[in-house]
């Protein structure tokens, strides 16, 4: 009697139990696959699931916010909120927070980088948002020109023993513009604009004369649309002219404040202060001939300097990319590429994520390289004048007032300076991803960033990163997820009590889902497990000790308890190895429907629970991450069928043995 003999003797029976036997191994092997997706998906949403809090503007902000907006502006705040440095530790020291992610920035050249303007969209032009690109250099001969001069006396003599008298210039005019000598390649600039100057002179004669031709550095402003200006004109009945205007000035505040060694401040002229940029110069023959005299060194170091500011962007560094709140929000989102690994943040590997716009402007795709030279995004003022206090943004000096007086929104840089340098040897970037965002131009978001702002890891920025200021863009938070409830109980009391604003992307929500799937599918699995055992107690009694006469017949004949032993064991396990194998096979068919069944019901058992609130998005999600795990999950399934085919394997042959053990006649008459 042979295996081979048993199995086609009664071929009806053996059909029956290869149906048998693969429809308990599909139970089997559909029931582990759901109950391992399940259980990777916690860890998929750990992934994916990005906690943070962010700073919000505190009530006095808010007032600002709404006085602005009212007298007709973008509602801009300036001070926007930050923490100080003990408040910093307090919250790194919290149980519920994972990381702080506190940003720095720097400026990142390479003549492969083309920034983007506001200009090239649609009604979302704005000067700010332009900065520092919106300096240019022209050559324009004066059509008209109303000049304005205010004399000008200040007593500093407690300060330097000297009065000063000096002569404010203001003249509004027109252009004709003959040659633009360097300008961001996004301005179509007219033929004829609105020039503003303002300067300091100590001739009260001085000013431009009409039909005289002069080559002008300044901010060009080039009057486009902008919805949101557009409105706020169209409410408070103005009508808002949108002449492009050329605004220049002698690269300083008329007037400026001097931080004395008592603490206290005094008024020192302009006049006084050594001029870093040039403002209008008069030319009588070409450009060239200009910029190759040596008297106007000054106007040809800012030609090349600007030729580097034009191929600057700001570089901001990050431990958590996922913790941008843009990111965090879904506004910025990869559409190519990846994010950085933790070995990338870990050794400040030279890697940088940029956005869409500027890949795009720049001619670069994900695997490009970039050869980046950093300096200082803004400038050390201390050691920028013999003004304490202040920084050199655009072109002007602008005060950084603790607490808030430097931009925490859309980042920008300073125009490139020579005198000062770049930071960093040139370096190798790897583009290795390319993100997209819905609001390109935000002027008023606390958290907005233009799409110039170029990402990388933390470590990877130079030394002289900005990162006095911690707030809006520069600052998350990164909690535990499932702790967003607990971290604002515990931020209760502190400085920062009510200026947290705390999003989880729903991740409480969801968990009451997956906690619904998770005892689903363990159901579903005791439920597969308690079939299989059925179905294989039914084989072996039924099937196997059916053998019992032919056993006892083999034994009696002389084959040996052995024989008969593999004769049982043999011809049962080829069956059971048969259709084990089947039922792995048609359970990675069966199992993507089984999961979504599955996620069907949870779902329809979690609608009155905290799941229902749980957006599109959400559920979308935990299918992406049911998907991921069911793909990974053959691995645990195989695993699982093959331990089963031994678990039979044993039992089976401790069955043929104690059969076998019976005396011959017994087998028979059973």
């Amino acid at each position: 009697m042979t295996g081979r003999i048993r199995l086609t003797r009664r071929p009806g029976v053996t059909v029956l139990w290869l149906a048998a036997l693969t429809a308990a191994a599909l139970l089997l092997c559909v029931g582990s696959g759901v109950l391992w997706s399940v259980i990777g998906l916690q860890g998929y949403m750990d992934e994916h699931f990005t906690s943070v809090a962010v700073l919000t503007r505190t009530e006095e902000q808010m007032e600002e916010l709404e006085q602005s907006m009212a007298a007709g502006g973008l509602g801009e705040v300036l001070s926007a909120p930050v923490l100080s440095q003990q408040e910093l530790e307090q919250i790194s020291a919290m149980p519920q927070v994972r990381m702080v992610d506190a940003r720095g920035l720097t400026a990142a050249y390479s003549p492969s980088l083309r920034p983007v303007s506001s200009a090239e969209t649609e009604k979302a032009y704005n000067t700010y948002l332009d900065s520092p690109y919106n300096q240019v250099m022209l050559v324009g001969r004066v059509l008209q020109a109303d000049t304005i001069r205010t004399l000008q006396e200040m007593d500093t003599t407690e300060l330097d023993g000297q009065v000063h008298t000096y002569t404010e210039v203001e003249t509004s005019g027109k252009l004709a513009v003959e040659q633009v000598i360097i300008a961001h390649e996004a301005y179509d600039i007219p033929q004829e604009i609105d020039l503003d100057l303002r300067y300091v002179s100590e001739d009260p004669e001085d000013c431009v004369q009409v039909g005289q031709r002069y080559v002008f550095y300044g901010v060009y402003d080039a009057g486009l649309q902008h919805t949101l200006l557009d409105q706020l004109h169209e409410t408070a009945g103005q009508e808002h002219g949108r002449t492009p205007t050329l605004q220049v000035d002698d690269g300083v505040d008329m007037t400026a404040t001097y931080l004395r060694e008592d603490g206290t401040y005094a008024f020192v002229s302009s006049g006084d202060i050594e001029p870093r940029f040039p403002s209008f110069a008069p030319i009588s023959g070409s450009a060239d001939e200009f910029f190759s005299d040596p008297d106007h060194e000054l106007w040809q170091k800012t030609r090349d300097e600007m030729e580097i500011t034009l191929h600057s962007v700001p570089l901001m560094g990050t431990d958590c990319l996922e913790s941008v709140y843009a990111f965090q929000q879904g506004d910025s989102y990869l559409v190519s590429g990846r994010s950085f690994t933790q070995e990338e943040y870990h050794t400040g590997a030279p890697v940088c994520v940029i956005s869409e716009a500027v890949a795009h402007a720049s001619g670069l795709s994900v695997g490009a390289e970039l050869n980046l030279s950093q300096y200082e995004a803004l400038m050390n003022y201390e050691e920028y004048a013999n003004l304490g206090g202040y920084l050199a943004t655009s072109g002007y000096l602008q005060r950084n007032v603790a607490g808030g007086g430097t931009e925490l929104n859309n980042p920008s840089t300073r125009p490139y300076l020579s005198q000062y340098g770049f930071a960093t040897q040139e370096e190798t970037f790897t583009v290795v991803g390319i993100y997209r965002q819905d609001q390109w131009w935000d002027s008023a978001a606390s958290f907005a960033m233009t799409p110039n702002v170029v990402f990388t890891p933390s470590k990877a920025l130079a030394d002289c990163a900005y990162r006095s200021d911690v707030g809006g863009v520069y600052l998350s938070v990164v909690l535990e997820n499932g702790t967003a409830q607990d971290f604002q109980q515990a931020t209760g009391g502190q400085t920062t009590e009510g200026r947290w604003l705390v999003d989880d992307q729903n991740y409480t929500q969801v968990q009451a889902g997956v906690e619904q799937l998770q005892a689903a599918a363990r159901i579903l699995m005791a439920a597969c497990v308690a079939g299989w055992v059925l179905i294989v107690l039914f084989y072996l009694v039924l099937y196997q000790v059916g053998e019992r006469r032919n056993l006892g017949i083999m034994i009696s004949v002389g084959a040996g308890k052995g024989r008969a032993i593999r004769y049982l064991v043999g011809s049962g396990l080829i069956l059971v190895a048969v259709c084990t194998g089947l039922g792995l096979a048609l359970s990675q068919v069966v199992d993507r429907a089984v999961l979504d069944m599955v996620l069907s019901v949870s779902m329809k058992q979690a609608s009155a629970t905290a799941m229902s609130s749980a957006s599109q998005l959400d559920t979308q999600l935990i299918g992406e991450g049911l998907t991921q795990g069911s793909a990974s999950s053959w691995q645990g399934a195989a695993l699982l069928a093959g331990l089963s085919l031994v678990v039979v394997a044993l039992v089976m042959l401790l069955q043929a043995w104690h059969l076998s053990r019976q005396r011959p006649r017994k087998l028979m008459e059973g």
